[in-house]
C-alpha cells in the first residue's frame, strides 16, 4: 500500500551523510534495511489494525462458505512470512516449528494454507486471537531481527543474493498488505 511506503522511506531521509562535495549520500546497506524495515513494519501495523477491534468470532466468521476468515488469513500471512524467512532464505527450521506454534495449535508442521481446499479452509479451527497475534508477532520479529544482523546473510542490494532476498521481503510486504485490505474487508461486512 502506499502508506506502508510512504512509512518506508521515510528513515531513508533521515539518514543521509555529507560528503566530501557536500552531496548527500546514502549508504547502501543501510538504505536498503531501512527501506525494507519500514516496509515490514508498516505492513505489520496494518494487519494488527485489520485485527485489533476483532473479537475470536469475528475472526473464525466466514462470509461465504468459500471465503477464508479473517483469522485465518492472519495466520497465513505469518505462516508465509515464518516459512519464507526461515526455510527459504536462511536455510533453518521455522519458527512454526522451533518455537513449537504446529503443536500449540493443532495445525500440520508444513502447512501455509495456500493449497488449501474450499472445504480445509472450512474445517480451519482459528486459534485463539492472543496466541495468533503472538505468533504473529513472532513471525515480524524474527524478520526484523535478521535485517538488524550483520553477517554473510545481509540485506544489501549490492549483490545478486541480497537483491533476491529483498525482493522476497518486499513480496512477503505486498502479500502482508493483501491480506490485511482482505481482512479489513471481511470485518466491514
Amino acid at each position: 500500500s502506499i502508506i506502508a511506503i510512504a512509512l518506508a522511506t521515510r528513515p531513508l531521509w533521515r539518514r543521509r551523510r555529507p560528503t566530501e562535495n557536500g552531496v548527500r549520500e546514502q549508504d547502501g546497506q543501510s538504505a536498503t534495511t531501512a527501506f525494507l524495515e519500514g516496509a515490514l513494519k508498516g505492513s505489520y501495523r496494518s494487519l494488527l489494525q485489520a485485527v485489533e477491534d476483532l473479537s475470536q468470532e469475528d475472526l473464525e466468521w466466514r462470509p461465504y462458505p468459500q471465503a477464508p476468515s479473517a483469522g485465518f488469513l492472519l495466520w497465513h500471512v505469518a505462516r508465509v512470512q515464518d516459512a519464507l524467512l526461515h526455510r527459504q532464505l536462511l536455510g533453518r527450521t521455522e519458527l512454526w516449528i522451533t518455537q513449537g506454534w504446529a503443536q500449540r495449535f493443532h495445525l500440520p508442521a508444513f502447512g501455509l494454507g495456500e493449497d488449501h481446499s474450499d472445504e480445509h479452509v472450512g474445517e480451519f479451527h482459528v486459534p485463539p486471537k492472543e496466541d495468533l497475534l503472538a505468533y504473529v508477532d513472532a513471525s515480524y520479529g524474527a524478520v526484523l531481527h535478521s535485517l538488524q544482523s550483520p553477517g554473510p546473510d545481509s540485506w544489501t542490494l549490492a549483490n545478486d543474493a541480497g537483491t533476491e532476498r529483498a525482493r522476497y521481503l518486499v513480496t512477503l510486504v505486498n502479500h502482508a498488505n493483501m491480506h490485511a485490505g482482505a481482512i479489513s474487508y471481511i470485518a466491514q461486512l
